[in-house]
């Protein structure tokens, strides 16, 4: 997986991860 983003997107695309993983 190729991802090119800025480090606060990285941050918010994580964020978002934990998220979903929390929800499970």
């Amino acid at each position: 997986m190729v991802v090119f983003m800025g480090a606060g997107d990285i941050q918010k695309y994580e964020k978002a991860y934990e998220t979903l993983l929390a929800e499970e």
